[in-house]
């Protein structure tokens, strides 16, 4: 406000200053030839370094002022780019989503058309992997023909098996779950035995002979026996072998197919 005011009057502030030097040297006793000149020499002298300096002084301050509206204007800019950044990120997300929900709808739908398996698809509403239970609560239930006991998939492999309906929610009890069994055979050589959950991720393999033809890396499928999972259905991979102290059976640990941690989506196994 105060650099606006000087250079608006910074003509009328040199007038004023003239016209009091002008009085100051008449009051003076300066007369005779060259008065004027001697007058208009001094103003002059006094003056334009007066005028030089408040010149100075406004175009100081004014470039101070544009600087200040340029680095506003500036942090406007800033602003506004950055919530057009934060958008494109949010829309880059959702469309990651999008893109992952459509792969693995696809993966389900080829495998339902494939598979002589009638299956109901569900979403995943609730988890309970606690220490005492591993099960999932589904959005479908008796409404949509869901009944106890029936085996819970992905395209991998098994998940579990629904163990309460509800009319329009189940909850499926997870393979890895203590309370978990499933009757099986390793692909490769055939060999059978039970595999129950260990309630830590993981899944043992147990009544199998210590003298039994099994490998680390083998996969354990489903022997289609115990009359809850059709056969040669994924159960897991063998990751660890030793002789048990009894001396007749095998210790062996298995880990699960399917990433139980990972699941948004489940087929459920309604007709064989």
């Amino acid at each position: 406000m105060i650099l606006y005011l000087i250079k608006k009057f910074q003509v009328y502030i040199v007038g004023l200053f003239f016209i009091l030097l002008s009085a100051l040297t008449i009051s003076s006793g300066i007369k005779g030839l060259g008065e004027d000149q001697i007058v208009g020499g001094i103003v002059s002298h006094v003056v334009a370094p007066v005028q030089s300096t408040i010149t100075h002084i406004t175009d100081f301050f004014g470039n101070i002022w544009s600087d200040y509206i340029y680095l506003v204007e500036s942090e406007k800019e800033n602003i506004l780019l950055k919530k057009e950044i934060d958008k494109l990120t949010r829309l880059n997300n959702e469309l990651k989503e999008k893109a992952s929900f459509g792969e693995r709808v696809k993966g389900y739908l080829d495998f339902k058309e494939n598979s002589k398996l009638k299956l109901t698809a569900v979403r995943i509403v609730g988890l309970d992997t606690s220490s005492l239970h591993y099960s999932a609560t589904v959005d479908k239930g008796n409404d949509n023909g869901i009944k106890k006991n029936m085996p819970v998939i992905t395209p991998k492999g098994i998940v579990g098996r629904v163990i309460k309906v509800y009319p329009h929610s189940s909850q499926a009890l997870f393979i890895v779950d203590p309370n978990s069994t499933v009757d099986a055979l390793i692909q490769r050589s055939r060999i059978r035995g039970i595999v129950e959950g260990r309630g830590d991720n993981t899944l043992a393999m147990k009544y199998v002979p210590i003298d039994a033809d099994v490998l680390i890396g083998d996969y354990v499928m489903s022997s289609g026996l115990s009359g809850v999972f059709p056969k040669g259905l994924a159960i897991g991979r063998i990751t660890k072998i030793d002789n048990g102290k009894d001396g007749f059976f095998k210790i062996i640990e298995l880990k699960p197919i399917v990433t139980l941690q990972k699941l948004e989506e489940l087929l459920i196994v309604t007709e064989r």
